[in-house]
């Protein structure tokens, strides 16, 4: 097939949209019932040909390409693919046809201008006790009062009194439903934000939204000793919860998977050190540099080690090389992989070397002025990957969750760290950081062939 321009798009249409004849299509396009009962079937016939899928990986990287991702989600491109194919379908003449596909650019672009719209997104972040309104990030964390839920059902009356379509026992009756569902968070913490996008792309990034902006929230404030994070037990029944959607002229209540915190937040001291107003500035950036991405990448490959870490009695061996595989022990050692992506993610790049020595360096690098002795870092970064090439290669397993707490600790180190060093030194690309990690790899070289040198006898 010819590499992908927007002419080889139009001439792709003109071979669906001209050789395919539907009857049903032009006998139902005029039906309400078609979209409902028909589009379906339709749209399987289309997108098993080829050039469909051709034209809806085109458009996906177009709009990939022009950052534009964050507001439009690919359904919202395949359903414009169907539609505008279903409409020219039934066109009479060919020149029709070939004008609509002519305008084809445009019509995509004011379909998708018309959905685009800023849409207030709340939803309960279930586990989390706070007793004051608080900001982190693009988001806004507040108690569900009775006042607040009088609030959301007067914008939601007032929406059904414009509305004409509706009869007025219908509409009483769902606004007691409607009440009835958000009264349910009485009380509990909701998590607000503002998002621009279709509908679907706004669902789909307030819920990536909130998750990331926990999961940086919860690094701020597991310590372990304090505040240790509640392990969750798989349940074989998951429950969703409902989320609110508003535009200016519009609301949804869908049903979502709950986002989780586990953890009392009424002292809010800690959003007042440096740490968590660096993390919360980068949060609040719609255009992140490759060095936020890396950080808050490897946090959630953190949180997600640490929170379903089982909290079980330890043992004196870490590891076993039974071939009795417990669930608790797979899950362990899952967890401590993880924990190491989280290093790998914050700390390596394409490097070609070996990642033992980079992380130690690099770790080394980014503690020199902490409490930490170089003799502790090494010895860390060696026995985490030692463990990890035991469970890659040999098969054994984790018997205990103290090593992967340990390792969590030393991360969020490294973490703050980096986040001070960013700060101070402007480094926002990977190039760069690669290339400081470089100075100082080169300064303690040095260093430690000097030291050997006094030490040797004379």
């Amino acid at each position: 097939m010819k590499p992908l321009t927007l002419p080889v798009v139009k001439n792709l249409l003109k071979s669906i949209c001209l050789n395919t004849q539907n009857l049903e299509v032009k006998e139902l396009i005029g039906k309400s019932i078609f979209w409902m009962n028909n589009y379906g079937s339709f749209a399987l016939n289309v997108k098993k040909k080829k050039e469909y899928y051709a034209i809806a990986k085109f458009l996906r990287f177009e709009y990939n390409q022009n950052k534009l991702t964050k507001e439009v989600a690919n359904i919202d491109i395949e359903n414009f693919l169907l539609e505008f194919i279903s409409r020219v379908i039934i066109l009479s003449s060919k020149k029709e046809k070939l004008d609509a596909i002519d305008n084809f650019e445009n019509e995509l672009k004011k379909y998708m201008q018309d959905k685009i719209e800023n849409h207030e997104i709340i939803f309960p972040i279930l586990g989390l006790k706070t007793n004051s309104n608080f900001s982190f990030g693009n988001i806004s964390f507040y108690p569900f009062t009775k006042y607040q839920l009088k609030k959301e059902m007067k914008f939601i009356k007032s929406l059904f009194i414009k509305n004409k379509l509706i009869k007025e026992k219908e509409k009483k009756e769902w606004i007691i439903v409607l009440k009835k569902e958000l009264s349910i968070y009485l009380n509990q913490s909701m998590f607000k934000c503002n998002i621009v996008g279709t509908n679907t792309a706004a669902k789909l990034k307030s819920y990536n939204t909130a998750l990331l902006h926990i999961n940086v929230l919860k690094l701020l404030v597991y310590d372990i000793a304090n505040n240790k994070p509640k392990y969750n037990t798989p349940k074989n029944e998951i429950q969703y919860h409902e989320t609110l959607i508003k535009t200016n002229n519009a609301f949804r209540i869908i049903d979502y998977l709950p986002v989780e915190f586990n953890i009392d937040l009424k002292n809010l001291n800690f959003l007042k050190t440096k740490k968590s107003k660096l993390l919360s500035e980068i949060l609040k950036k719609d255009l992140k540099d490759e060095i936020d991405n890396r950080i808050l990448a490897s946090i959630n490959w953190a949180i997600n080690s640490i929170e379903k870490t089982p909290n079980v009695s330890e043992k004196a061996d870490f590891f076993e090389s039974s071939v009795y595989m417990t669930p608790t022990k797979y899950v362990l050692t899952q967890c401590l992989l993880n924990m190491i992506i989280a290093f790998e993610t914050l700390l390596l790049f394409d490097d070609e070397r070996n990642k033992l020595d980079l992380l130690r360096y690099r770790s080394l690098s980014l503690l020199e002025k902490t409490e930490y002795s170089d003799l502790f870092i090494i010895e860390q970064i060696i026995d985490s990957y030692k463990r990890r090439s035991d469970i890659v290669h040999e098969g054994k397993f984790i018997n205990s969750p103290k090593i992967v707490f340990q390792l969590y600790l030393f991360f969020r180190d490294i973490v703050f760290e980096l986040l001070t060093l960013k700060n101070k030194e402007k480094i926002i690309t990977n190039d760069q950081l690669k290339k400081w990690f470089s100075m100082k790899e080169n300064l303690i070289k040095y260093n430690e062939s000097k030291s050997k040198y006094y030490e040797t006898p004379q």
